[in-house]
């Protein structure tokens, strides 16, 4: 049983359709304002400021309203109201799917408590991090990376991601139509740990167009290999940066991973496959490690 967003769940028992789970989640999108959006709304933030604390973002690990913060932009209490607002305003997916007429609001109500005690039944069967208990030493580093990709894609991209299990990977694994990947080298200049991106066509495509469109850029100007590079770089850098170990590796610029539909592994690596889902559907991401000394 895997972990899942209400969307998915209704898609998979085939209450609604791909093309009506994307059109809902759209509307929903548009519904919901990001805080930048509301703080324009009330006047306490211009355009340019939003753009500055967007900017920021790009390079630390900040939510927006940090940025915003250390910017001296907005105090904890213009935050704090801007988030209740926010909170207060919020637009459930089921709300939307119903008020499309995709479903009643009776299917709605049944089958967001099946989905709930589904979903509480997983989690009480499955400790988050219980899979990589066997990887100790590779454990702290296997976490922050976790933790630094959901909330740089959710930031950067405004797409709620959440973590779904872990994956011990033994020989090889298959790759997806996009593949990026950054290596991180000790002082021998030897590959010590890999860290590869793996997206479907879809949500590559839904991924680019929501960075462009949060960086208000045409997407058109930029392809989807580089905007996406871009994110990855981000990730690792972040991920780097909050790991004194990283202080002294070196990492190399994120790259595509053409002409192959899959990847190998030697005996010496410690490989693990970590699954997020988001309300599109999953991403994964691969980390490897060889600890050559």
């Amino acid at each position: 049983m895997s972990n899942a967003f209400f969307g998915q769940y209704l898609l998979r028992k085939g209450m609604i359709d791909a093309q009506q789970l994307a059109k809902a989640l759209t509307a929903q999108e548009v519904m919901n304002k990001k805080l930048g959006e509301l703080a324009l709304e009330q006047n306490l933030l211009d355009e340019k400021q939003v753009r500055e604390i967007l900017a920021l973002q790009t390079k630390a690990d900040l939510f927006f309203g940090e940025g915003a913060q250390k910017l001296g932009y907005l105090t904890q209490e213009q935050v704090d109201e801007l988030v209740k607002v926010q909170s207060e305003r919020h637009v459930c997916l089921g709300e939307v799917i119903v008020t499309l007429g995709y479903v009643t609001k009776e299917q709605r109500d049944k089958a967001l408590a099946e989905f709930i005690y589904e979903q509480n039944k997983r989690e009480k069967t499955l400790p988050p991090f219980s899979y990589i208990e066997v990887f100790k030493r590779e454990r702290p580093f296997i976490e922050k990376f976790t933790t630094h990709t959901i909330r740089i894609l959710q930031r950067m991209s405004g797409i709620f991601v959440k973590f779904d299990r872990y994956e011990a990977v033994k020989n090889t694994i298959e790759l997806p139509e996009f593949s990026a990947q950054v290596d991180h080298f000790n002082e021998q200049e030897k590959r010590v740990i890999r860290y590869i991106i793996l997206l479907d066509d879809e949500i590559a495509r839904i991924m680019h167009s929501k960075v462009c469109k949060r960086n208000s850029v045409d997407e058109k100007e930029v392809s989807r290999d580089e905007s996406l590079c871009e994110l990855l770089n981000i990730i690792c850098c972040v991920s780097c940066n909050s790991c004194q170990m990283f202080a002294r590796l070196n990492a190399s610029v994120p790259r595509l991973i053409e002409g192959c539909s899959s990847c190998a592994f030697d005996k010496k690596e410690t490989v693990i496959l970590v699954s997020l889902i988001t309300p599109y559907g999953p991403v994964k991401f691969l980390l490897s490690f060889t600890w050559q000394e």
